[in-house]
């Protein structure tokens, strides 16, 4: 066997762990990894206003590779990357060595928030998730009272009426009597004034004929009076 046999024998063995070398990038990460998010389609999310929302997309991806981040599609169609702020928040968190749960949670979300939201990787992105926000509901507890207070506030204002008139004709009532005047019969007094006797005088005697002589002064006497 001469040189050159020998050197194309063990230039074989090189070839082929140059190839694969060559498969794998610069970082050392596999050409076999492929990055993949998974959203179920047509995902619809509800919420009403003031409660708290929280979206997540599954994520695998390689070694080194940056992490994924939610956008939202504006009215001209284009996805606007997502900022956190004291509000809104992101988070991920690891299942396994590949695979990752990354959530977007609105503590306190509004109407504004609505819309349609996606998980993107550098090289991968998911399906939308269609979030719709609606006032918040009334409960029964809260209707009832909306429908009591009114008859509350009208109830106590006739009470209010009706003790403000009562005291006013007490009072009334209290200052005729003080003053003398008073519409009660029983407290008419019904006793008469006492008229004093009258004295009787004596009658004038009348003038009769003249005693005749010989009558006592006895029966002068008595004539005086009848």
């Amino acid at each position: 066997m001469g040189p050159c046999d020998y050197w194309s024998w063990t230039s074989l063995p090189l070839a082929i762990l140059a190839v694969l070398l060559f498969h794998r990038d610069a970082n050392g990460q596999d050409s076999d990894c492929f990055p993949e998010i998974r959203v179920t389609r047509n995902t619809v999310l509800r919420a009403s206003t003031g409660e708290q929302l929280k979206m997540n997309c599954s994520v695998d991806f390689c070694s080194n590779s940056p992490t994924p981040s939610w956008c939202k599609f504006d009215e001209s169609n284009i996805c606007l990357t997502v900022n956190t702020t004291t509000l809104i928040r992101t988070q991920l968190t690891n299942l396994t060595n590949t695979t990752w749960i990354s959530f977007l949670t609105f503590k306190n979300i509004s109407r504004g928030d609505a819309g349609l939201y996606r998980c993107e990787l550098h090289t991968a992105v998911g399906h939308s998730i269609n979030v719709i926000v609606s006032d918040r509901t009334v409960s029964q507890s809260d209707s009832f009272l909306e429908w009591v207070w009114p008859y509350v506030y009208s109830s106590a204002g006739i009470m209010v009426f009706v003790i403000v008139v009562i005291t006013i004709s007490m009072l009334s009532m209290h200052g005729c009597k003080v003053y003398g005047y008073t519409n009660d019969p029983a407290s008419i007094p019904t006793t008469q004034p006492t008229i004093p006797p009258q004295r009787k005088h004596p009658i004038p005697p009348i003038p009769g004929p003249a005693p005749s002589p010989g009558t006592s002064p006895a029966h002068l006497t008595a004539g005086l009076y009848l």
